[in-house]
């Protein structure tokens, strides 16, 4: 029944009134898979040839369908009699101040630079010449407080009162809060104890957060977290480390800070952790080895970083590791010799790297390999000839290269393979 539905109607459930006829199809397809999937998809196609047919709606020549005004207005008329859906949806906030804005609200976005369009999670967008009263409204204290069921939030390049960024933080139903480019946002309340349910926050670019609230230990479901381009952003809280069920976590190109906490090597469920664009950092904690989900690790551009720890090496599921632009990375550790998992590494523009270690063979299932433009590297390991799945070698701008090991020969899988400005190459 549900498979028939869902290739008729597009969705799991349907009205009352059709469930009986519906029932009795599928009894004569005898539950048949195939069966099912093909009549549902024919009474789909017949249903839009009706609506075409009959005027109400029509496919423009980019595929999309386009219903009919008076169509769209009747299908309006109903939700705004209907209790099952009044005041779910924003068109008309001329009838009443709160009008649209309930406690039945699922998401609501506004950005600043797209034409202060505010909309709910269907993506049906207010009209531009409410948007500006909308905007008012959300100031006003007593509109939270109507939000009981929003799950998504986003205000992003929003300019935020004290009050509006206060009465936000105890909605308890929000699933995600998008607060990038919020340039005035200098600190978050301590009340994420209110949002346990929160599963993605994005902090992008709020260039003025200097600090993270300790209540943040709070969030133990949370599994995406940016706070990239956060320019002003000193430290991190120790607290982080509670955040056990993170899965992304975006710290890239924080400019002001200079260490990261142990605490970190909690983060077990942790798959792509990206620190890039680091420059102060000087030096990796240990306990980054115990990240041992990690699959993407994004180090690029941490100009200041002088060694790397060598309890990388306990990384064994790590497919995607970044160190390009580490400039003042003088060598890599030996003992990185479990990361078989390793498909691309990327090592470029470390221009004070003198040398790879031999270890580096032990990396069998890489497929890209790129040490471009290491201005101080002089040779190649000779154990380079294990990597029999490398498809790609980019080895241009090694200036100071004078020669290649004949066990490059090896390297049967290789497609693509950049010499190019080699300029010491014999």
């Amino acid at each position: 029944m549900k498979l028939f539905i869902i290739h008729s109607c597009g969705q799991e459930n349907l009205p009352n009134e059709l469930v009986k006829v519906s029932k009795k199809i599928v009894r004569a397809c005898n539950d048949l898979p195939l069966s099912l999937k093909v009549m549902g998809a024919f009474l789909s196609e017949i249903m839009l040839d009706t609506l075409i047919y009959q005027s109400l709606v029509k496919v423009d020549k980019d595929g999309i369908i386009r219903i009919h005004n008076q169509l769209q207005d009747m299908g309006r008329n109903i939700v705004e009699k209907e209790m099952d859906y009044k005041y779910a949806q924003m068109w008309n906030l001329n009838v009443d101040p709160f009008h649209g804005l309930s406690n039945k609200l699922e998401g609501l976005f506004y950005n600043n630079t797209n034409n202060n369009i505010i909309s709910e999670i269907r993506k049906i967008y207010l009209p531009r010449k409410l948007a500006k009263k909308a905007l008012q409204m959300l100031y006003d204290i007593d509109v939270w407080k109507k939000f009981e069921s929003l799950n998504i939030l986003q205000l992003r390049n929003y300019s935020f009162t004290k009050t509006s960024l206060d009465s936000f933080f105890r909605i308890s139903t929000l699933l995600e809060l998008d607060l990038e480019g919020c340039s005035n946002l200098t600190t978050l309340p301590n009340e994420f104890e209110y949002m346990t349910s929160l599963k993605i926050l994005n902090l992008k670019d709020c260039i003025q957060l200097h600090s993270l609230p300790t209540s943040i230990k709070s969030l133990l479901y949370l599994k995406n977290f940016h706070i990239s381009g956060c320019l002003r952003l000193t430290s991190l809280p120790n607290e982080i480390g509670n955040l056990k069920s993170l899965i992304t976590f975006d710290i890239s190109d924080c400019l002001s800070l200079t260490s990261l906490p142990n605490e970190l090597d909690n983060l077990t469920s942790l798959t792509t952790f990206d620190i890039s664009e680091y420059s102060s950092l000087i030096s990796l904690p240990n306990e980054l080895g115990n990240l041992t989900s990690l699959t993407t690790l994004n180090i690029s551009k941490c100009s200041s970083l002088t060694p790397l720890p060598n309890e990388l090496d306990i990384l064994i599921f790590l497919t995607n590791f970044d160190i390009s632009g580490c400039s003042s990375l003088t060598s890599l550790p030996n003992e990185l010799t479990n990361l078989t998992s390793l498909i691309k590494f990327d090592i470029s523009e470390c221009s004070s790297l003198t040398s790879l270690p031999n270890e580096l063979g032990n990396f069998t299932s890489l497929s890209t390999l790129n040490i471009s433009k290491c201005l101080s590297l002089i040779s190649l390991p000779n154990e380079l000839d294990n990597l029999k799945f490398l498809t790609n070698f980019d080895i241009s701008g090694c200036s100071s290269l004078t020669s290649l090991p004949n066990e490059l020969t090896n390297l049967t899988s290789l497609t693509k393979f950049d010499i190019s400005e080699c300029s010491s190459l014999k």
